[in-house]
């Protein structure tokens, strides 16, 4: 394939969590391509996490997808996680890569093993970052509240099953 015959994907990743407070959460991703014959196919996977923050949990769901593609393609990635789009708009990737992986500070990227996977995969493929209402926003919502309310019950079962032993 040349590069304007690349797949288009599509990948939406919404959270149940936002902000930089690390908590329980749990995340989804939607990819979406064209196949040959003209008809949608989409893929999701939830990840679950006991204890992340917003940006860490985007960033694993944006590994997740992005490791599924395998060939090049031209990836559109709808997310609403603010850090993930202003470090994509103003190009950090390649000035932390270039400065060590360490902040103006001299402190290390947060994160900084998740952003060099991301950058690693998305090496062969044309990427663009973009925040705005989707057509799977919703169904996303819902389905990642009913996983995040599964997920909790879990969590508490397993810290009554901790107390009593």
């Amino acid at each position: 394939m040349t590069g304007t015959d690349r797949f288009e994907v599509g990948i939406y990743i919404e959270t149940s969590i936002h902000g930089p407070a690390r908590r329980p959460a749990v995340g989804e991703y939607y990819m979406e391509y064209i196949r040959k014959d003209g008809r949608p196919e989409t893929r999701n996977a939830f990840i679950r996490e006991e204890m992340t923050t917003e940006n860490a949990l985007a960033l694993e769901l944006l590994q997740a997808a992005l490791e599924r593609l395998v060939r090049p393609c031209r990836v559109r990635v709808n997310t609403r996680c603010g850090h993930i789009l202003n470090v994509m708009d103003r190009h950090l990737l390649a000035q932390w890569e270039k400065a060590g992986w360490v902040t103006a500070k001299g402190k290390l990227i947060k994160n900084m093993t998740l952003w060099q996977h991301c950058q690693k995969l998305m090496q062969d493929h044309a990427v663009t970052f973009e925040n705005g209402p989707h057509s799977f926003r919703n169904k996303m919502l819902w389905e990642i509240e009913k996983e995040r309310q599964q997920f909790y019950r879990e969590l508490e079962g397993q810290r009554g099953r901790t107390e009593k032993t």
